[in-house]
């Protein structure tokens, strides 16, 4: 009997990430793929009930569970997950859902489980999505109605939720990896059956190339390319105005800007292994570049298709292959991988 993949994911309460794996586990279909998702949380609430509880009809109140009672629901549904695995056949991939946080009355709480220990996760993935939606989302519900959530709290427990798990998976030795639940079900299908399809990030002008027929262009791009890559698109977590210089002394608009920085630069660039910089035309994009010389300065391949005229000199300097049109850029990659033409995603 063949071990599936096993994969530990998690994601802050709003994220969407059960939506995504639905759609995920459809796009598995045709591709003869078998994916069975375990979610923990709804798990216990059925082993709650099982014991007289009746958590399921009133699941707003879960977190009023003292701490050591939901511990031990949680290894009891663990271990049941553990040992349906051992007998399972024809599997190829099993994705264990939990929350690295639990937010109850402004205080955070470790929700991760010793007996994940006996999970032995190949790969770590914390589903992350625009904290605007997340927090529209939760707001919507009855449950955290109390909390008084902000963009500035959200963004805060989604950065905990993924720094958390990306050194548990350094701990472990496991890839990890930041995943977006607007990128297309294809994205995870790749990451969990393609390895040999290298993790790119795709650089591009966002904050002053918004009109929609300079983002179609964007878009045509994404499509050329990705059925060499498991490409990861920062428009896809949000596309992100330029910032009035007035708001520099905004504290909640200098919050949300330094996430957006550190999560485009630390958690997606980070875990790919090049960057694809698209630079349409002659204008300057202070985050491409920066992006640029922060995948150069970590030994990334960096290859960039500048489409414009003019050039600053550190451009180029910080790039390992330029191209002048898409045109040569995308014979490069039909002369590099010609095995991966014409598959299609």
């Amino acid at each position: 009997m063949k071990k599936p993949m096993r994969i530990l994911a998690n994601g802050i309460s709003g994220a969407n990430e059960k939506e995504y794996q639905k759609k995920h586990e459809l796009y598995c279909v045709p591709r003869k793929k078998v994916i069975k998702s375990f979610n923990v949380g709804e798990l216990m609430y059925a082993h709650a009930d099982m014991g007289g509880r009746n958590l399921s009809g009133v699941k707003d109140n879960i977190l009023h569970v003292y701490p050591d009672e939901r511990l031990a629901w949680r290894s009891a549904v663990l271990k049941g997950i553990l040992d349906e695995l051992s007998t399972c056949e024809n599997l190829d991939a099993a994705i264990v859902n939990v929350h690295g946080w639990l937010i109850n009355k402004e205080i955070a709480q470790i929700a991760f489980d010793p007996y994940l220990r006996e999970y032995s996760a190949d790969m770590y993935i914390t589903f992350i999505d625009n904290y605007e939606r997340i927090l529209e989302c939760l707001n919507s519900r009855s449950q955290w109605q109390d909390e008084n959530l902000t963009e500035e709290k959200i963004l805060k427990w989604q950065n905990h939720e993924v720094e958390l798990t990306m050194f548990l998976a350094q701990f472990m030795k496991k890839p990890f990896f930041a995943v977006p639940t607007a990128q297309p079900p294809s994205t995870l299908y790749k990451l969990l059956f393609h390895p040999e399809l290298d993790p790119v990030y795709a650089a591009m002008p966002i904050s002053f190339f918004k009109a929609p027929e300079q983002q179609a262009r964007i878009d045509e791009f994404i499509k050329k390319i990705d059925p060499y890559f498991t490409v990861f698109d920062p428009r896809t977590v949000e596309a992100v105005s330029a910032m009035s210089a007035d708001d520099f002394g905004n504290k909640t608009k200098m919050t949300i800007a330094n996430h957006i920085v550190h999560r485009d630069m630390t958690w997606l660039v980070n875990q790919s292994k090049k960057l694809i910089a698209y630079w349409p035309e002659d204008s300057y994009s202070t985050g491409m570049d920066h992006e640029i010389h922060h995948a150069f300065i970590r030994g990334m391949d960096v290859w960039l298709i500048y489409l414009g005229k003019k050039s600053s000199p550190f451009v180029p300097f910080f790039c390992t292959e330029k191209f002048r049109s898409e045109d040569e850029f995308v014979e490069f990659l039909e002369k590099k991988y010609p095995e991966r033409k014409n598959l299609e995603w």
